[in-house]
C-alpha cells in the first residue's frame, strides 16, 4: 500500500500531546554500535519531556539485538526500552514497523550507525513545536578522527558545503535524509512514513520527498540537531554510497515517471544516462570515458590507487579532484546498474 499523508491536527492539540517522543532505531548486525547509540539517547538532555520510548527494530540480525536493548532499560527508568524482531526486510520496512508499534505524537528515526548530539533530541522537539504538520532532520557529519586524513577532510567538505547557503539555524528544504528524521505521528498513522517496494535507501528517500511535496508538507533541515556518523570517512564507503544512490534513483525514476519533475533526480540521470542527442561533444565525451572506466574491478582498482595516493601525497588540490571523480565514477556506474537493472536503458529523462 502507498502512504499517504493523512488530515492534519489542528495546533492547539498538536500543543496539548507535546512533548512526548518515540525514538524508532532499526538495525541490522551492529550490536557494538548499537550499544553506543543508545548509550547516547540515554544522555541526551531529555529532562523536561514527560515520556519517551525507544523502540529499536532488529531487522533479520544473526545475533538478536534484544540482550543489548534489555540491558540499556535499566539505566534509566524514564526510558521505555523495547526490541521489535523481523525478518530481514531493508530500513524503511524496520522504520515502518517500529513506527507503527510507536505511542507518541514525535516520532524520531534515528541510524544504528550515528550518534545524536546531547541537545539533537530537544531541537526536534523544538521544532515541531513551533511548526506543526512538518518533517524535520538533521545533518549527519563524520566523527572527528584523531588523525585527519585527506579523505576526512574532503568528506568534511562535503559536508559543510551542503547547504552552505543557508545562514539560519533552520531553514526549509527540499529533500530529507532519513538517518536522523522526525515525524508527527498522526500525519502517517494509517499507513506508515515510507513505501516498503523499493529496494535501495536512496529510491525511499526520493519518493518520501515527492509525497511531501505533493501533499505540500513543508521540509525542514535544523543544522542544530546534529547526529554524528560513526562509519569509517573512507573514500572506498563514500563511492559505494555514491553508487547505491545512483541505483536508488534509476529505481525511483523507473517505478514512478512523475518523479521526473524533481529537477535534483533529473540532473543526476541526465548527466548519468546514456549518451543522448541533447549531449554536446565534451558530455559525450565524458560519459564515454566515465562507461570505459565504470567497469567493477577498474572502479575497485582506482580506488584502491587513490588510498595508497593519499598516504604519499597527502596534497589536498590533487587529492580533492581524484576524489570527486570517484565519487561522479560511482555515481555514474550507480546510475547505469539501476538503469539496466529497472529500465533496460531506457529512462524517461531522455
Amino acid at each position: 500500500m502507498v502512504p499517504r499523508i493523512t488530515a492534519l491536527i489542528s495546533y492547539s492539540s498538536f500543543v496539548n500531546m507535546f512533548p512526548s517522543l518515540s525514538v524508532v532505531i532499526p538495525t541490522y548486525n551492529r550490536p557494538n554500535q548499537l550499544a553506543t547509540v543508545l548509550d547516547r539517547v540515554l544522555s541526551s538532555e531529555i529532562s523536561d519531556i514527560p515520556d519517551i520510548e525507544v523502540i529499536v527494530v532488529d531487522d533479520g540480525s544473526p545475533e538478536s539485538a534484544e540482550s543489548i536493548v534489555n540491558g540499556k532499560a535499566a539505566l534509566d527508568e524514564k526510558i521505555s526500552f523495547r526490541c521489535i524482531t523481523q525478518p530481514n526486510s531493508g530500513p524503511a520496512a524496520a522504520r515502518n514497523n517500529g513506527f507503527s508499534h510507536s505511542v507518541n505524537e514525535i516520532v524520531l528515526f534515528v541510524d544504528d550507525d550515528v550518534l545524536l548530539d546531547p541537545k539533537t533530541i530537544m531541537r526536534h522537539l523544538t521544532v515541531h513545536r513551533s511548526i506543526p504538520n512538518c518533517v524535520v532532520f538533521g545533518p549527519c557529519p563524520y566523527v572527528i578522527p584523531e588523525s585527519e586524513s585527506p579523505a576526512y577532510r574532503y568528506l568534511k567538505l562535503l559536508d559543510s558545503s551542503y547547504g552552505s547557503e543557508l545562514t539560519d539555524d533552520l531553514n526549509r528544504v527540499n529533500i530529507v535524509a532519513s538517518g536522523n528524521l522526525s515525524v508527527q505521528r498522526s500525519m502517517f498513522i494509517n499507513t506508515g512514513v515510507y513505501r516498503t517496494d523499493l529496494k535501495t535507501p536512496a529510491a525511499e528517500e526520493f519518493e518520501f520527498e515527492h509525497r511531501l511535496h505533493s501533499a505540500d508538507v513543508p521540509i525542514y533541515l535544523c543544522r542544530s540537531a546534529v547526529a554524528w556518523h560513526l562509519q569509517p570517512a573512507t573514500i572506498k564507503d563514500k563511492c559505494i554510497q555514491e553508487f547505491k544512490y545512483g541505483i536508488g534513483a534509476a529505481e525511483i525514476l523507473s517505478k514512478f515517471p512523475q518523479i521526473i519533475e524533481n529537477e535534483h533526480l533529473l540532473r543526476i540521470i541526465r548527466a548519468n544516462d546514456l549518451i543522448r542527442l541533447r549531449d554536446g561533444p565534451r558530455v559525450a565525451l565524458k560519459k564515454s570515458l566515465k562507461q570505459c572506466l565504470s567497469h567493477p574491478i577498474i572502479r575497485c582498482s582506482l580506488v584502491k590507487g587513490a588510498d595508497a595516493l593519499q598516504k604519499l601525497v597527502p596534497y589536498d588540490p590533487l587529492l580533492f579532484s581524484v576524489f570527486r571523480f570517484l565519487c561522479g565514477l560511482h555515481l555514474f556506474a550507480g546510475v547505469r546498474t539501476g538503469l539496466r537493472t529497472y529500465t533496460h536503458g531506457n529512462t524517461a529523462a531522455g
